[in-house]
């Protein structure tokens, strides 16, 4: 999770029973009821399964949840997860989870040793941009054997912009010092920042 949204609306859509259709209509992007699963054509599950982020689902209706999304939502890696919180009791307030995907990502690949995600746009502070860049790193590190030694380069880039290396980010190919090289990709002044004093800023303050 980071600490500000990525720069992109989540799409968040809410399987439900009766007892949580009310608030899944008014939080989220889209809330599919139980009586409804049935009814929903392969192509529209398909749809469904490509057009969202995150699934969240009612916890006393997960077994159907599953026979009715799982062959399209499994292999996406979107089944609702509770380790997300994306599993909720019937009485659930959705508002804090909703905004808690707003701000969360994932770090995945399935091949080539490259992981991609996205941490913000250039309507974002600079800060906020580092501070996501930074939260994503350091929780990258904790699921690696050997962290920053099994990190070769860090890059950041617009979606349809150069990739600009961020200078010693891992210690894969020997860099020392993790350290941003804060080149804005709208082509401004070049300025150097040093992760570990940013964080120790930030929790100054």
């Amino acid at each position: 999770e980071l600490h500000y949204p990525r720069g992109k609306e989540t799409k968040v859509c809410a399987l439900v029973g009766p007892e949580l259709e009310s608030e899944a209509k008014k939080v989220c992007n889209k809330a599919i009821r139980q009586d409804e699963f049935s009814k929903l054509s392969k192509k529209e599950l398909k749809k469904i399964g490509k057009e969202y982020d995150y699934f969240i689902a009612q916890a006393n209706i997960m077994a159907n949840v599953a026979s009715a999304f799982g062959q399209v939502l499994g292999p996406r890696g979107k089944m609702p997860n509770p380790k997300v919180g994306c599993v909720v009791p019937p009485k659930a307030s959705l508002g804090p989870l909703y905004n808690k995907l707003q701000k969360t990502i994932k770090l995945s690949t399935k091949k080539g040793g490259s992981v991609k995600t996205i941490i913000g746009n250039e309507e974002m502070k600079d800060e906020e941009i580092i501070d996501n860049i930074i939260t994503a790193y350091n929780h990258f590190l904790t699921i690696l054997p050997t962290g920053k030694h099994n990190i070769s380069d860090v890059l950041v880039k617009m979606t349809m912009g150069p990739a600009i290396k961020i200078e010693g980010a891992g210690e894969g190919k020997g860099g020392k010092a993790v350290k941003v090289k804060a080149e804005k990709v709208k082509d401004k002044a070049d300025e150097s920042a040093d992760i570990e004093g940013i964080k120790e800023q930030k929790d100054k303050q």
